[in-house]
């Protein structure tokens, strides 16, 4: 569908009187933000997470061109290019993948957490709770020392035990 020069539609020679105003250049320049945002994403990612993020093997080798350049002007330009790769494909999976990758990674902390306060009792309890105050030191302390006496055993206590951990985390 082509555009005359008054911004009606123009098809097969047809005027079409109903006004479709075209974006300008900035609405467009605007909506391309997402892929800006997701190419500096998956710039900022470790080599072996992008793997998992389902990317074509051309976007996967410019990423990792981006990752090693350090001037940037060159950089600038490489995260241009990886921006219009990705404004021609679906962003959704990619975001999907990202997302997932980040929750795992903070499902990896939690479980050091609970580790750490089977490991360490009270003082590690009050180290979590200072970074989250919305949990309950009562349940999560009484659920510790459940988990603690129950030893290897225990796998429903350690369970719950990071049940209440991802609560008071808001994960």
């Amino acid at each position: 569908m082509a555009h005359n020069k008054d911004g009606f539609e123009v098809e097969d020679g047809q005027i079409d009187r109903t006004f479709t105003p075209r974006k300008s250049r900035s609405e467009r320049r605007n909506a391309s933000n997402w892929a800006d945002e997701l190419a500096a994403e998956l710039v900022a990612q470790r080599s072996d997470d992008l793997e998992r993020i389902p990317l074509s093997s051309h976007t996967l080798e410019a990423i990792r061109q981006a990752q090693t350049i350090t001037r940037h002007g060159a950089k600038r330009r490489q995260m241009m290019y990886i921006s219009k790769l990705l404004r021609a494909v679906e962003p959704e999976p990619i975001r999907a993948a990202l997302d997932a990758e980040s929750e795992g990674v903070a499902f990896a902390a939690l479980e050091r957490w609970r580790d750490r306060i089977l490991a360490e009792g009270d003082a590690a309890i009050s180290t979590f709770l200072e970074e989250h105050p919305e949990g309950d030191r009562q349940q999560i302390r009484q659920q510790a020392r459940v988990a603690a006496k129950a030893g290897d055993k225990g796998v429903k206590a350690r369970k719950q035990l990071f049940q209440l951990l991802r609560e008071a985390a808001g994960i």
